[in-house]
């Protein structure tokens, strides 16, 4: 694989928010939330700061204070985002009315959940266009995300999954996929919009899913992130060799022990996508496996859910 920059954003995150001192009740609601991760505890919607209210620009500076105060006491290094919320079919469930984003960290690789993943070559903008932004990535994958809630029954309001990091807990990535060098970029556009997702549990078909579900394509998802970025001044702007997870393309479904799930992709102009034979078409995760049992463990049946999505 041909050498690139390395990624610059847990130093930008030091250098902008580091070292900040938050109000004290961003500073609570950080600890409430760190806490509740640390003992699979959740926060009742009872809480002081739950029943006073949360608005998108507090959920995102204790997205930060989280960020600042993981890096100094657990070393865990942020080395991309997640967007949350860019599958609008799934709002309603959730009483949500937009998307938001959450750092990904080192400690958080070897785990789930269904998404196309970006790793990121060059810094995007939203003003790019499609093939603008395809420049700017380096290659893509599958990957399949746990998502995490700290609110009883799933119950919550956007700025609330904003200060939990967009839900994010794990991420496991397959193989990462380049262009098929005889493509054309309309061609590779025109196939991250057409992906299609089948998620099966233990073999048996639970939901379908497509690319275009993620706000019509994974690349208008980048685009949105960079939006968001570019209107607040505490976080940095994507980073070139960022991890970028773009959305679930299906319906999210809860998880248990002793389960295999199964993400299969396919759909037309799919092929150009993928680099000679290395062709990635299917992703598995056997939810027994050791590493999430330990976490599993760690909070009430029920508490995870699995989104599936891939590429």
């Amino acid at each position: 694989m041909a050498r690139y920059a390395r990624c610059l954003l847990p130093e930008l995150c030091k250098q902008s928010f580091g070292s900040q001192q938050f109000p004290a009740r961003i500073q609570k609601i950080t600890r409430d939330i760190m806490q509740a991760h640390a003992s699979g505890q959740q926060i009742p919607a009872s809480t002081a700061w739950r029943k006073e209210g949360l608005s998108q620009d507090e959920g995102y500076q204790v997205a930060a204070a989280g960020c600042a105060r993981s890096m100094r006491e657990k070393d865990a290094r942020p080395i991309g985002r997640k967007i949350g919320f860019t599958n609008t079919n799934i709002w309603p469930e959730y009483n949500i009315d937009t998307s938001n984003w959450g750092y990904i960290y080192m400690r958080t690789l070897p785990k789930i959940e269904p998404e196309i993943v970006f790793r990121m070559k060059s810094a995007p903008s939203s003003s790019m266009d499609d093939t603008e932004l395809l420049d700017c990535i380096f290659s893509y994958a599958p990957g399949l995300e746990i998502v995490q809630s700290v609110y009883p029954d799933w119950r919550f309001n956007s700025a609330e999954t904003t200060a939990q990091g967009a839900l994010h807990r794990f991420l496991w990535i397959g193989n990462w996929l380049r262009p098929a060098s005889e493509a054309s970029k309309d061609e590779i556009v025109a196939g991250l919009s057409h992906v299609k997702v089948d998620l099966t549990r233990n073999n048996e078909l639970m939901d379908r899913g497509s690319s275009k579900n993620v706000l019509g394509s994974p690349l208008n998802a980048l685009r949105h992130l960079c939006e968001i970025l570019e209107k607040q001044t505490l976080h940095p702007p994507v980073q070139p060799r960022e991890i970028i997870t773009t959305g679930t393309m299906t319906k999210a479904l809860s998880i248990s022990q002793g389960q295999r799930w199964r993400s299969c992709i396919g759909g037309s102009n799919f092929q150009r996508l993928t680099y000679g034979n290395r062709q990635f078409l299917s992703m598995q995760l056997d939810v027994e496996q050791k590493k999430l049992d330990n976490n599993i463990r760690k909070v009430a049946k029920g508490e995870y859910r699995k989104v599936a999505t891939m590429k």
